[in-house]
């Protein structure tokens, strides 16, 4: 478990390209395109080792939302074997997206709740105000 989170905290390796300093993954990717990688787009490792550069746990997303979808995609397969379940903010458990709500909150950060969670929540906080 530690190596694993080693890996999350070590740096980009980096390599220089022109006089110019780059991430290496960057760097394989844009070799791989012929060209520099679109205005936005972002470089996901599959598996999650900033380390492994190979050009096959590269994956190029449009943009930062696509990057993060996949990171969410990613945990809810490992945890509960189905991708597409969402994880309550409160309960910490996955679920059927069709068993939870979703609401959108400033800088765009979604709030995913189970209706009983997010009731159960309201109903402690209205009891410690006294009302």
């Amino acid at each position: 478990m530690r190596s694993s989170l080693k890996n999350k905290r070590e740096p980009y390796e980096q390599v220089f390209l022109e006089g110019k300093k780059k991430r290496k993954h960057v760097a394989i990717v844009e070799n791989a395109l012929g060209r520099p990688l679109p205005p936005n787009a972002e470089i996901h490792h599959f598996d999650e080792n900033k380390r492994n550069n190979s050009r096959d746990n590269l994956v190029l997303c449009p943009s930062r939302e696509y990057h993060f979808l996949l990171h969410r995609r990613q945990k809810a397969l490992k945890a509960c074997g189905n991708q597409n379940w969402l994880r309550c903010d409160f309960c910490k458990t996955f679920d059927d997206p069709n068993n939870v709500s979703v609401y959108h909150q400033k800088r765009k950060r979604l709030i995913i709740v189970h209706r009983k969670c997010k009731n159960d929540y309201q109903n402690k906080r209205k009891a410690l105000r006294g009302n």
